[in-house]
């Protein structure tokens, strides 16, 4: 199972920052879990929100957000080494897919990404663009969240599986998701109980703030 760092390790760094990266590998972690952006001049950003500083991301240029601290996903590209991964959830819409695979294909680490987003007609275009890539649709627990619609819409977009969000997770839905050959990746997981249960459930990985707690706590199973 994946221990994947939350925005990195953002208890050492900024988070969304090549610093915070590098940390998440000191401490163990096998991927980090980043969020990107458009920025006016088709420049991947790395960030959550959709402003920074009382800047819109989507209205400047990358130079202008750059000196706010932001990280470019090239950035974030150069310190991923060969045996971690790196889950890019899209916070935008569908804009940002042409630049997106571009610098894809520029770092020659495809098999190294893992691509997650809510919005389901990005995702859908994401995977019809970049056939290749690992993607993931992002779900959030709700009530009257039918599993087995879910399943159905992952199997037909050739999704490879859910970033989902734990509660809703249980071994009957594990089970049903092996089944169709489809993997989970819960979130964000920073209770060592609730992360023991779901290495029983034998999910493929936890998106957690603290990498280094929950990896010690899955390790004593």
């Amino acid at each position: 199972m994946e221990i994947i760092a939350h925005r990195g390790f953002c208890i050492q760094a900024v988070e969304n920052t090549p610093a915070a990266v590098l940390a998440a590998w000191q401490i163990g972690a096998d991927a980090v879990e980043i969020d990107v952006r458009l920025s006016k001049d088709d420049t991947v950003a790395v960030i959550h929100d959709a402003n920074t500083n009382g800047i819109r991301v989507s209205a400047a240029d990358f130079q202008q957000l750059e000196k706010t601290g932001i990280a470019s996903l090239s950035q974030i590209f150069d310190v991923l080494p060969e045996n971690k991964r790196v889950f890019i959830e899209i916070k935008c819409k569908s804009e940002i897919i042409p630049a997106l695979k571009t610098e894809i294909q520029r770092c020659a680490k495809q098999r190294q990404i893992v691509l997650i987003g809510f919005d389901f007609q990005t995702m859908k275009q994401a995977k019809m663009n970049m056939p290749d890539i690992c993607v993931c649709l992002s779900v959030r627990a709700k009530k009257g969240l039918n599993g087995s619609e879910l399943i159905k819409r992952a199997c037909d977009n050739k999704f490879s599986g859910f970033a989902l969000e734990y509660n809703f997770i249980t071994a009957d839905f594990t089970d049903m998701c092996k089944k169709s050959n489809l993997k989970i990746f819960a979130w964000t997981v920073n209770d060592t109980e609730i992360a023991k249960f779901l290495a029983d459930c034998r999910i493929a990985g936890i998106i957690t703030d603290r990498p280094d707690l929950i990896r010690k706590a899955v390790e004593k199973e």
